[in-house]
């Protein structure tokens, strides 16, 4: 059995090589997780672009409240993106130019080739996006379409082409996203009910205002819908609904004295982004580089206690010339250990602050969106060694 000494030394060694050798890998693609999905601001030319900016971010609070995707916030244009990657100009021409208007056929600039530099851009830093929505808006005559699009690497594209409900801009992204995610299962309705006014709700779920008339996009199956006015049941009606068909329903006015069903207020419309609506990645990379810091601290602390192994074996009373190689290379393992140390609970730390405050904010009501944070961890080496501690108000 080799002496203490020997094994500390060799263990540092171990340690040190793992800490230089370690890099972040990203895992393995789980094949059954739900996609993490970009949502670019869409394109639109002179006429639409006010438009395009609210259909966008309701898109974006579509995306957030389904569980089959997760929305990721790039807060990136497609025009932007285009230009960034250096292709799909025919698009991009035809939006800024005041002259030129988009049509259904604007989209097909993208080639499969661009649409890979797009993903390259739209996850820049971090690594290519592995999957984004782009689209535009455009005139067919007088009606206001909007063609959305979902890239996905290793995948087909998928799209949808639907008309613009601009009363309920959060109806038109919810039927967006159903024809992508559940093409195959879901089928549209137009609803209508000359004269009549209130809130729409299918299967008691709110599907937001109505007017007359509205589109929707339902799963196949069964489907009961209901229109309320303050409360009061105004009409309703029943259809059976079939994947990857139209039909339409008039609503049957309800009779006066037919008690109206118990519906709670309707959700109100996503607040306005505020850059925390989706999960952010730097927790995750401040905590990735906090724990290389602790195990970089901890395999120099090997190293500095295997230095100073030698040192007790070659300085039986004085230390001669020659050990001072050593005592050299333990005062460095020691100092880098002590910085190494500050760094991983500076990186702990703040990855765990980015994460409550990630949390918060997903939590918080608009009116205390931008309420500044507590306090702030705070870590570091001084003269006597390495700190940790908070700084804020309580």
């Amino acid at each position: 059995m080799p002496p203490p000494t020997t094994f500390r030394r060799r263990a540092a060694r171990a340690l040190v090589a793992a800490a230089l050798v370690a890099r972040p890998s990203p895992a393995a693609a789980d094949e059954g997780a739900a996609p993490k999905v970009h949502v670019l601001h869409l394109a639109a030319d002179d006429r639409d672009d006010r438009r395009a900016l609210p259909l966008t971010k309701a898109l974006e609070g579509a995306l957030l409240r389904r569980t089959n995707a997760q929305f990721v916030n790039t807060n990136k244009a497609l025009l932007a993106m285009l230009r960034e990657a250096r292709c799909g100009q025919g698009l991009a021409e035809a939006a800024l130019d005041a002259n030129r208007t988009l049509d259904a056929s604007s989209g097909r600039a993208l080639d499969g080739a661009c649409l890979g530099r797009v993903a390259a851009a739209v996850g820049a830093p971090l690594g290519a996006a592995q999957a984004f929505a782009w689209g535009w808006l455009y005139r067919d005559g007088a009606e206001l379409r909007v063609e959305l699009r979902l890239w996905q690497r290793g995948r087909p594209e998928r799209r949808a082409s639907l008309a613009v409900d601009e009363t309920a801009f959060e109806r038109t992204a919810e039927r967006l996203w159903r024809h992508l995610f559940e093409g195959e299962g879901v089928g549209d309705l137009h609803v209508s009910a000359e004269g009549s006014r209130g809130e729409l709700y299918v299967g008691g779920e709110h599907q937001g205002p109505f007017a007359g008339a509205a589109e929707l996009t339902l799963p196949a199956g069964p489907a009961t819908v209901e229109l309320l006015d303050k409360g009061r049941l105004v009409a309703r009606g029943a259809a059976e609904i079939a994947a990857g068909r139209t039909q339409a329903l008039t609503l049957e006015p309800a009779r006066a004295d037919e008690p109206a069903p118990c519906r709670g207020a309707p959700a109100a419309p996503p607040p306005a982004d505020d850059g925390r609506g989706a999960r952010s990645p730097w927790p995750w990379v401040a905590l990735g580089v906090g724990g290389l810091g602790l195990a970089g601290a901890g395999a120099l602390f090997l190293a500095r206690e295997g230095a100073r192994g030698d040192l007790d074996e070659t300085c039986a009373g004085a230390c001669p010339p020659r050990a001072q190689g050593d005592i050299d290379r333990s005062n460095r393992y020691g100092t880098l250990s002590a910085v190494s140390l500050g760094v991983g609970v500076a990186g702990v730390g703040l990855g765990t602050f980015l994460l409550w405050r990630d949390g918060q904010g997903r939590g918080a009501g608009a009116a205390r969106a931008g309420a500044p944070p507590a306090g702030l961890p705070l870590a570091g080496v001084r003269e006597g060694g390495p700190f940790v501690g908070w700084r804020g108000a309580f």
